[in-house]
């Protein structure tokens, strides 16, 4: 099979997010606030056009909280872009955000207020940096430094 990131765009757009989006339900389920999608799901528009802030809105909201969920897979590597990261920075500024991360390799599952999540992200110890598609700067983290968030 085919790796997720060697895949072309339009196979990756066709998956993207499904199914750490369908692990984040399986976690919300129980979850005594309920929850309600939130973000952009492949909407038919030009979303590169959208204000940053609005491009990424949080995937899902419940009552106390909004959550960005975000797979990753073999490297383990959870990557974020810069501009992302700081939308929702500006978003855990009107509403707390928790990112739901999903490896799809280990079928391990984090919940990690956003506070939380920037801090490792960014000064964690095994930073990883690059770009995606050689246009957009992502930095990482090793899962493994989100361990005290495993759900």
């Amino acid at each position: 099979m085919t790796a997720f990131r060697d895949r072309s765009w339009d196979q990756r757009l066709r998956a993207l997010g499904d199914e750490a989006e369908s692990q984040f339900a399986v976690f919300a389920e129980g979850y005594p606030f309920g929850f309600a999608p939130y973000g952009l799901a492949r909407p038919p528009i030009q979303v590169h056009k959208v204000p940053l802030k609005i491009r990424y809105t949080p995937d899902f909201i419940t009552t106390k909280y909004l959550y960005e969920v975000q797979g990753h897979g073999r490297d383990r590597v959870v990557k974020i872009k810069d501009d992302k990261l700081e939308a929702l920075e500006a978003w855990n500024d009107d509403m707390p955000v928790r990112l739901f991360l999903w490896c799809s390799t280990t079928r391990t599952r984090w919940d990690v207020p956003f506070d939380n999540f920037y801090d490792l992200i960014v000064d964690g110890p095994q930073r990883h940096e690059g770009w995606f598609d050689e246009t957009k700067r992502w930095v990482g983290q090793h899962d493994s430094v989100f361990e005290a968030f495993v759900v």
